[in-house]
């Protein structure tokens, strides 16, 4: 895969197909290979360029010790986007939608289409006061630093991934799984900083609102259905777009169902 680099930042990306470009920006977690069915069913009508965030591939980590920020990650999709000439979409998952929305307002007159599947930028959930998802999503925050500062590995993994990927989850997995899991409880720990400390508030997107697209499920968490809300209640112009299942990480596993979406949203 490509790396660019820019000012003492490495970008790793994949660059498929061509028209339109669109950058693609992963969940928490995970990688730029979260995208390989959406690729494959729009490479031959856009250019998709999928980055890595930090620490992932090749893209620049966090300096050892560093709190991390939205701006921290977001500086990748901008550098990125500098690159490439004319309109841009965005499109990003889960903690992806969050550094995507950031990203969005430093290129926001080229921004075409913002689209967001399932995002958490919750520090939004204070500010509006949805009091009830936000004690919830915050309490998973703090038993998940409790058991990673203790380190309580599986403990951890437990509250992590049942929180996003439903009740059981953990307790389904192999060895082998829980294995992977616990080599990226470090990423998830050092993103919790990014999520809880940011400070823009709502009417900083209120540019971006028509060109801005909401993806959820029926099933998935509380504390995201609140964030969708606020964008909604605070937004005029934003649209949505509901599923009937695949809870928060429909993105991966529900191509089928998200997918078609996306096209939609780009095509129109």
């Amino acid at each position: 895969m490509p790396v660019l680099k820019s000012d003492n930042i490495a970008v790793d990306y994949s660059d498929d197909g061509s028209g339109p470009p669109v950058i693609l920006v992963h969940g928490g977690g995970g990688g730029n290979r979260q995208w390989r069915r959406l690729i494959d069913d729009l490479k031959n009508r856009y250019r998709l360029l999928a980055i890595n965030l930090r620490g992932i591939g090749d893209s620049s980590p966090l300096s050892p010790g560093e709190t991390q920020s939205l701006d921290d990650q977001a500086i990748l999709v901008h550098t990125l986007a500098e690159s490439i000439d004319g309109p841009i979409s965005l499109v990003g998952h889960s903690f992806g939608g969050n550094i995507a929305m950031k990203a969005a307002l430093s290129i926001e007159t080229r921004v075409k289409k913002l689209i967001l599947i399932d995002p958490n930028p919750f520090h939004l959930l204070g500010q509006q006061h949805k009091d009830e998802a936000n004690a919830e999503i915050t309490a998973v925050r703090d038993h998940f630093v409790d058991h990673f500062e203790q380190k309580n590995w599986d403990a951890a993994g437990l509250v992590f991934v049942d929180y996003w990927f439903g009740s059981g989850t953990w307790a389904g997995m192999d060895e082998k799984q829980h294995m992977g899991w616990q080599r990226n409880l470090p990423t998830i720990h050092d993103a919790w900083p990014a999520l809880f400390n940011e400070t823009t508030p709502i009417e900083a997107w209120g540019n971006l609102a028509g060109r801005m697209v909401i993806i959820t499920a029926v099933d998935t968490p509380l504390s995201i259905k609140a964030i969708r809300d606020v964008l909604l209640e605070n937004l005029p112009g934003v649209r949505q777009a509901e599923i009937p299942e695949g809870g928060h990480m429909a993105a991966v596993f529900r191509p089928d169902l998200v997918n078609p979406l996306i096209a939609g949203f780009l095509d129109d």
